[in-house]
């Protein structure tokens, strides 16, 4: 299943948009406040959710302070609302395709169409001796290659895929220590029952060991998904993007063709399903042979000719030049070195 995202950027007054998607939350204002108490009650620095009886998610709490709210319209996610200015608002086409409309404080919006399809992106692996060599080049960055990867290294030498990668459980919380990040501390479960009481399911989970486990089953680099998680939600540090730091949708996994989101939904799931989409994308490519690259690829923004598996991982999960180039910029920030496109992929 290939996630298919179309951006356009624009600039409007939104006051009659917030008019037609306003929904009413999926609880009342007497839950939230009991939610809150008792999460403040703990005196525990940790992230907290609250779920619905049917496992919905209502509310998102972060251990910086932002709070996130979640509206539900005829039992499909309409709206996410973060405190910090942030709105994402679902709409679904009658093919089942979410509209998804960001806003942040301001004027500024950010429209994206996700679609889900089963066919393949489209790729053509003959490439012409006249044919137009496609941009791969942004700045100082390297849009076909991407990262160390099959085939154009030895499979020995690959920073995509393998199983030596450096950051292993520790590793990966002292990172996410170091950069502040929400997901330095544990994620709480609570729930609603039926008589709309909240209550702790006992549900607790770290963060730096789902994305390590994840990680070590499907083989992938944990930078790789760390800096997925920046590019997609922003949620290792802050910064001026539209989305929601929603923790629950952080890795943009598993929208369905009916545009419902919530069986996919959850922080571990979202992580152990991306971490896999990952793989299976990498596997594909490794499959095809080393004589089927540098291969054409149609990204919505472009035709590229993708040179490695990881690069083609990278742009069937989502194929957008100028999204895997923020992956880069990302990347970049985060582990300067001089590896391929100026990183330290170990």
């Amino acid at each position: 299943m290939k996630k298919i995202i179309i951006v356009c950027m624009c600039t409007a007054i939104v006051l009659a948009f917030f008019k037609e998607v306003s929904v009413k939350a999926a609880y009342n204002n007497r839950d939230r406040i009991m939610f809150d108490r008792i999460v403040a009650g703990t005196n525990d620095e940790t992230n907290s959710i609250l779920l619905d009886e049917n496992n919905r998610i209502l509310y998102e709490r972060h251990v910086d302070g932002e709070t996130l709210t979640y509206s539900y319209k005829t039992d499909k996610l309409s709206m996410i609302e973060n405190s910090n200015g942030a709105t994402e608002s679902f709409n679904y086409k009658s093919d089942g395709a979410a509209v998804i409309t960001r806003y942040r404080k301001g004027p500024f919006m950010a429209k994206e169409e996700v679609i889900v399809s089963n066919e393949p992106c489209e790729l053509d692996n003959k490439i012409g001796v006249n044919a137009t060599v496609p941009e791969t080049m942004i700045g100082n960055v390297n849009l076909s290659i991407m990262c160390p990867s099959s085939w154009h290294v030895d499979t020995s030498k690959d920073k995509f895929k393998g199983t030596n990668f450096t950051m292993g459980s520790y590793q990966i919380q002292k990172f996410l220590t170091e950069k502040n990040s929400p997901l330095r501390s544990d994620i709480v479960v609570y729930k609603l029952d039926g008589a709309g009481n909240v209550y702790n399911t006992g549900k607790r989970i770290k963060p730096s060991a789902v994305i390590h486990k994840a990680c070590e089953k499907y083989g992938i680099n944990p930078k790789i998904i760390l800096g997925s998680l920046q590019r997609e939600q922003s949620l290792i540090t802050k910064g001026a993007a539209f989305n929601s730091r929603s923790m629950y949708y952080c890795m943009g996994y598993g929208a369905t063709d009916s545009g419902d989101y919530n069986n996919c939904a959850g922080f571990d799931v979202q992580i152990d399903g991306g971490t896999k989409l990952y793989s299976d994308f990498w596997m594909e490519a490794y499959n095809m042979g080393r004589t089927k690259f540098p291969y054409s690829f149609s990204a919505k923004d472009g035709q590229i000719y993708l040179e490695n598996c990881g690069a083609y991982a990278l742009y069937t999960y989502t194929p957008w030049k100028k999204s895997n180039k923020l992956f880069i910029d990302v990347m970049r920030s985060f582990w300067p070195g001089n590896g391929v496109n100026g990183i330290n992929w170990d």
